[in-house]
């Protein structure tokens, strides 16, 4: 009405609304283009708008699992590490132990066994007490499991318990 108070007429306006609407519909479009979304927002498909929020939902989500899977392997990685580390530790032990029983070693030589067995020994306790993920023990018996969330949902198959 304040246009046709300047004095327009009625093609004139027609005119000026066209414009204006199709400069909205432009900024629409334009909007559309720069996000790479044929939605933009709800009112220009509001169940499209749904399903796409949902799947943007679930993607963050699957990222996270992702995520959360690469730590679960990191943690059985890291316990499987500690666990070949003192199995050779023990395999060092059991020679040092087959060859201090025999009769052509001196005292010393034994003595020399046997501080390294004890060594050795120490050893397997430090790795055990040290070996951790996120101030979590893995080794020292003090977690004997841990659930890693792996899927999108809260169901068992999204899941997946590791036993230490």
């Amino acid at each position: 009405m304040l246009i046709q108070s300047v004095g327009m007429d009625p093609v004139s306006y027609r005119l000026v609304n066209n414009l204006r609407q199709a400069s909205r519909q432009m900024g629409v479009r334009i909007d559309r283009i720069s996000s790479g979304l044929r939605i933009t927002r709800a009112a220009d498909d509001a169940a499209g708008m749904a399903v796409a929020t949902n799947l943007s939902t679930d993607a963050t989500s699957a990222r996270a699992a992702i995520r959360n899977t690469n730590q679960g392997i990191t943690v059985v990685e890291l316990a499987s590490d500690a666990t070949t580390e003192v199995e050779d530790i023990i395999s060092r032990m059991k020679e040092l132990a087959v060859e201090s029983k025999t009769g052509t070693l001196t005292t010393a030589q034994r003595n020399a066994l046997h501080t390294e067995f004890l060594t050795l020994r120490s050893d397997i306790d430090r790795i055990a007490n040290a070996t951790e993920f996120n101030n979590i023990k893995l080794t020292s018996g003090g977690t004997t499991s841990l659930n890693i969330q792996v899927g999108l949902h809260n169901t068992a198959n999204d899941r997946i318990q590791l036993d230490l």
